[in-house]
């Protein structure tokens, strides 16, 4: 439990955790609106990312980078940073992979179905595969904008672990 407690300290565990749970947002969202209620696939990729935005604030304030400021600056901040990366990271590369798999979704499908027995529809792969590549492009451009120009208010010293209950602000 200690070393669970040490492991979460890290600021970049704390910001790997809140992106699963974005993560998870974002597909959840994405195949909702996609599957569910039929919307295009770059529709329903910006719904699905506009919802992430709003939880990734929440988590990467209170959670990962423990900052008390309740500036509304960095909420502009936070969004500017955010929204540059998802249209010149994410949604580039998202659309990249889109063109990319067009045509190969079968036989990554085959391939799927052969190695792992599970079948999915070939929409199914180059929305999430491509959505995927992009996640993680996007993973490193969030972290450098939100730690430089976000939550960059004073700090006691600028280490790489904090105490998960020390104020930073």
């Amino acid at each position: 439990m200690r070393q669970l407690k040490y492991l979460i300290n890290f600021r970049l565990t704390r910001f790997t955790l809140a992106g699963a749970v974005n993560t998870t947002v974002n597909f959840a969202v994405l195949n909702f609106m996609f599957y569910a209620l039929h919307l295009n696939k770059m529709v329903s990729i910006v719904i699905a990312t506009s919802f992430a935005i709003v939880v990734s604030f929440i988590l990467n304030r209170n959670f990962v980078f423990l900052d008390k400021e309740r500036s509304a600056n960095k909420l502009v901040r936070f969004v500017v940073v955010s929204v540059l990366g998802v249209f010149l990271v994410q949604n580039s590369v998202y659309g990249l992979g889109i063109v990319l798999l067009g045509g190969h979704e079968t036989g990554l499908t085959n391939i799927i179905r052969t190695v792992f027995g599970v079948r999915f529809s070939d929409s199914f792969i180059d929305v999430n595969l491509s959505n995927t590549v992009a996640s993680f492009a996007v993973l490193f451009w969030n972290y450098n904008g939100y730690k430089l120009f976000v939550f960059n208010g004073k700090r006691r010293g600028n280490e790489v672990i904090e105490d998960v209950g020390t104020e930073t602000a």
